[in-house]
């Protein structure tokens, strides 16, 4: 928050709209075979370090760099548009100007994709079981997308994956799945 300027209950909120659509758009991206190849050489081109360093890059001279890689990659996987019509999402939303929403996408591409590639390796998934991995993940990022959200993205496509939005389901159990959305969101 303080690197981009904004308060931290703003950044929160962003970032509570920004991962889950990351997610959906990656999600839809690996049901496509050649989006499932375009995933695949972007997560093993993902810095196996980012996670532990990432700190130290915010608010640093690394920042610029991994919003731009970030902003980048997910162009890439989501089409040039993505982060445009996230970012104009999450502007209305969060409250907070188009530049620290563009940044923060830019920035949280790169840790969606770091903690999937991680995933990836830790459970040895090939390409098939990496789609069936961010498939079963469907429900959980579904719930996490705050109310009122998923209008703002309406016809964008970024979270065509999901399907049609459905009331969040109350109680709790603890899935393996559940597990991984929630290191996802960490």
């Amino acid at each position: 928050a303080s690197s981009l300027g904004i308060s931290s209950p703003l950044a929160q909120k962003a970032i509570g709209a920004i991962l889950p659509t990351i997610l959906a758009g990656i999600m839809g991206t690996s049901s496509k075979p050649a989006g499932l190849d375009s995933l695949t050489k972007a997560l093993g081109q993902q810095d196996p370090g980012l996670l532990g360093n990432l700190g130290s890059l915010l608010g640093g001279s690394g920042q610029a760099d991994l919003i731009k890689a970030g902003t980048s990659v997910l162009g890439s996987l989501l089409g040039g548009s993505a982060a445009g019509s996230m970012a104009g999402a999450v502007t209305k939303f969060a409250g907070i100007g188009d530049a620290p929403a563009k940044s923060l996408i830019g920035m949280l591409a790169p840790v969606a994709l770091g903690t999937i590639a991680k995933e990836q390796k830790s459970s040895s998934l090939d390409a098939a079981g990496l789609a069936k991995m961010l498939v079963g993940q469907k429900d959980n990022i579904q719930a996490a997308m705050p109310a009122g959200f998923s209008d703002l993205l309406k016809g964008t496509g970024l979270l065509d994956a999901l399907g049609p939005a459905r009331p969040q389901a109350s109680g709790s159990s603890s899935t393996r799945s559940e597990e991984h959305t929630s290191e996802l969101q960490s």
